[in-house]
């Protein structure tokens, strides 16, 4: 006799089928995956002082320390390793392991030949200081893309199994998070790309800064103060001090590149209304600045910065 066929049967031993299955491969799962392995969860060992030249992340939602000054609250942050390949805020330039070896004001001291402050051992950093003497060896510019040197300490971790130590670590002007590392720039190494400053024009030379990545016409390498006594001989000292400049963050055998390129001192300052004016100041005006630049000579653009191009051909673009 035929016999019928039942949809609920069916079902029932599709789902003893998918029962067993499940069981078989349950049980089948330790074999398939690899041996078990036993033991427990360790925490993760407290990370050391940083060392000169380790890259770091700042914490300003873990400050270690915040000291009312004169000048105002001064609020030193944690910091946190990384490697220099990844973005991060900046550089160890120095460690002290007795935070009171530090001052208030030292944390953010104009460079000096005091390496209590984070300044002197920020131009050490960079090669802009005589190893042997730690004088400027660009007096008196400064590097544009070099921003703050401040103080920093122990994360909350680190703090909590007995560190003290305090560091100074330098950050690039505009606080931006970037790869690399600037330690040597001006002696053999390179400025990170992202610490170049250009514009498009000599004249207002501050007020129309474009990212080096794109098209310019003019990169400023150093910034220096000009007073109203400024004479001839002054602003010669300026150009032969900014050629060297050059010369140290491009590593181009010739920064003129042949003439295709200008290396110029752009002077310029502010009348009492604000309004930029060419030329050194005079005694009625504000104080001026100096600008180290390198200037496409026919106005051709560049497409990215000078700093560290070595032999290698002009980056023009367009």
């Amino acid at each position: 006799m035929r016999r019928r066929y039942c949809p609920a049967v069916d079902r029932r031993r599709a789902g003893w089928v998918v029962v067993a299955v499940a069981v078989l491969a349950a049980a089948g799962l330790p074999a398939a995956g690899g041996r078990w392995i036993g033991g427990s969860a360790a925490i993760a060992p407290v990370a050391p002082a940083p060392a000169v030249g380790q890259c770091v992340t700042v914490d300003r939602n873990d400050p270690v320390e915040i000291r009312r000054t004169g000048a105002g609250v001064i609020q030193i942050p944690a910091v946190h390793p990384i490697d220099c390949r990844f973005a991060h805020d900046g550089e160890v330039t120095s460690v002290l392991e007795r935070p009171d070896a530090f001052t208030p004001l030292d944390y953010f001291a104009p460079p000096t030949a005091d390496f209590r402050s984070c300044g002197a051992p920020a131009q050490a950093y960079l090669g802009l200081t005589e190893p042997s003497s730690g004088r400027s060896r660009f007096s008196p510019w400064a590097p544009v893309g070099v921003g703050a040197a401040q103080g920093a300490g122990p994360d909350a971790r680190q703090r909590a199994a007995g560190q003290r130590w305090r560091a100074c670590v330098l950050l690039p002007a505009g606080a931006h998070r970037y790869p690399g590392s600037a330690a040597g720039a001006f002696d053999g190494g390179v400025l990170p790309a992202s610490w170049a400053t250009c514009t498009l024009q000599v004249f207002p030379l501050w007020r129309s800064s474009v990212p080096c990545s794109g098209r310019h016409t003019v990169e400023i390498f150093g910034v220096a103060p000009v007073a109203a006594a400024a004479d001839a001989a002054a602003l010669r000292r300026l150009e032969t001090a900014c050629r060297g400049l050059v010369a140290a963050a491009t590593r181009m055998p010739d920064p003129a590149a042949g003439g295709a390129l200008r290396v110029a001192v752009r002077v310029e300052h502010y009348d009492r209304s604000g309004r930029p004016i060419e030329g050194p100041p005079t005694a009625a005006d504000q104080q001026g600045r100096a600008g180290c630049v390198v200037q496409s000579a026919a106005g051709r653009p560049l497409g990215r910065t000078l700093a560290g191009l070595g032999a290698a051909p002009l980056p023009w673009t367009g």
